[in-house]
């Protein structure tokens, strides 16, 4: 989800008529997932916590109590800053770093998760990998940003190489924002990213 979906309204009636569609339309998402053992995982590419951030609570109001990681990309604020953004319930890990073309990712964990944060990374983008276990299930997460301004073709050569590394772990997902239009395939660079995520065994659920 892109923060420009949830900007279109400006008064604040329009806004909460917006956050109880939102709840709605998430409510029915997972009315049919188990959530004992299933991990409910919200991103929102944020394009600035600092101005997006009291909007962004209103909606997150409605089904906070659902999830258990919300990834937010291209949040703008330095790690210092970072600490002024938090969530009850809720631990959080940051990166970013000093890069022409760094954004920055943050992740939000409910506090009853056990959590270990991995070492892999993958240039020219940024990204956070986490262990995750809930309940008796273990997730493997990589959140990840890339701008679309840094070579397309350096990062799926450098995405395959990780997926190669990592191909045997179970439980494996990835979300963020590649910046890659998969609605277009015969854009540059779709088909290989595609073809590669088949190739180790993902699907991507971004239909549109």
């Amino acid at each position: 989800m892109d923060i420009s979906e949830l900007t279109n309204s400006q008064t604040t009636e329009s806004v909460t008529d917006n956050a109880e569609g939102v709840k709605n339309w998430f409510q029915k998402k997972i009315s049919d997932i188990d959530n004992q053992s299933s991990l409910v995982i919200l991103h929102v590419n944020i394009r600035s916590i600092k101005k997006h951030w009291d909007l962004f609570n209103i909606y997150l109001t409605n089904f906070l109590n659902f999830l258990d990681l919300i990834v937010l990309s291209e949040i703008n604020i330095s790690n210092r800053e970072c600490q002024l953004y938090n969530l009850t319930n809720f631990d959080k890990i940051m990166v970013s770093n000093p890069k022409p073309h760094s954004r920055g990712i943050i992740i939000y964990y409910r506090e009853d998760l056990l959590i270990e944060k991995l070492s892999n990374s993958i240039e020219p983008a940024e990204t956070i990998y986490m262990k995750i276990k809930k309940s008796a299930t273990v997730y493997y997460v990589l959140a990840l940003y890339r701008s679309p301004s840094t070579d397309l073709n350096t990062f799926l050569n450098e995405l395959n190489k990780w997926l190669t590394l990592t191909c045997n772990t179970c439980n494996q997902i990835l979300i963020g924002d590649f910046n890659i239009n998969t609605a277009n395939p015969n854009k540059h660079g779709v088909s290989k990213y595609l073809n590669l995520l088949s190739e180790f065994g993902f699907t991507s659920l971004i239909k549109n």
